[in-house]
């Protein structure tokens, strides 16, 4: 069958960017365009995305940060194919590079203490916790397989410079966990900023920087995201990630 008939081509206007994505398996969502948004400051000059996927946290913080370059790695071959073939399609050869490997052997694959700011979005769930897809793609996406948690926040501390940030967006429901193994890993939690899927409901996700060791710095709590308010429509500033403006503006 021809691979071509089994994905869609979906884009993201804001950003110039066309994505080929898989029509049954996993598909992204909002999450790495917060946790983009989140994490960019603007003086980026290395990006290192842990778990790409399909490219899509790569290739907005390539077009975010013009002179950055950004590199993805990813364990899954389906996924670093589609990754890359994103990033030719959208002509990104020369700013993101896509390496297939495992991040529990990251040492393998790239040099430590080079990235500016490691992003992630890693699996959400436990191994065999929850509802599992029976698509191969969603539950890896999904469940921690080979990598858990403290294998993701080894890997970014072996990355990331001594002056550099991790950044990621992670269960709120596993916060507590996140910040003990982060401790365990050396690596302090700077930062906090809850995202409320609905105006009015309970906080999800959160989005996260961690750095290097202990600098002393106050845990920071920030404004909480909102996605959609009370009537479900996306707030303001969804309107602003998503499309660069608000609706009004449009």
């Amino acid at each position: 069958m021809d691979s071509a008939l089994q994905c869609s081509y979906d884009r993201l206007e804001r950003f110039d960017l066309s994505l080929q994505q898989p029509r049954s398996g996993f598909r992204f969502s909002l999450d790495p365009l917060l946790l983009c948004e989140y994490a960019c400051r603007g003086d980026e000059e290395r990006v290192i995305d842990l778990g790409c996927g399909s490219g899509i946290i790569a290739l907005v913080m390539a077009r975010k940060l013009p002179a950055c370059q950004v590199i993805g790695l990813d364990y899954a071959r389906d996924a670093v194919a589609a990754a890359q073939a994103n990033v030719i399609l959208n002509g990104c050869q020369e700013q993101v590079r896509i390496q297939q490997g495992d991040v529990i052997e990251v040492k393998r694959y790239l040099d430590p203490n080079t990235a500016d700011l490691v992003v992630m979005n890693p699996p959400y769930r436990r191994p065999n916790s929850g509802r599992l897809s029976p698509d191969p793609s969603r539950r890896q996406s999904c469940h921690e397989s080979t990598a858990g948690l403290e294998h993701f926040l080894a890997a970014a501390r072996y990355l990331v410079s001594p002056k550099g940030r991790i950044a990621m967006i992670y269960p709120s429901e596993r916060l507590a966990e996140l910040v003990l193994t982060a401790k365990g890993e050396r690596l302090t939690v700077v930062a906090l900023r809850p995202v409320y899927g609905r105006e009015g409901k309970k906080a999800k996700l959160v989005l996260i920087t961690l750095v290097k060791g202990s600098r002393g710095v106050a845990l920071s709590f920030q404004e909480p995201l909102v996605v959609r308010d009370r009537e479900g429509k996306y707030s303001a500033e969804l309107q602003l990630i998503l499309y660069g403006t608000q609706a009004g503006d449009r």
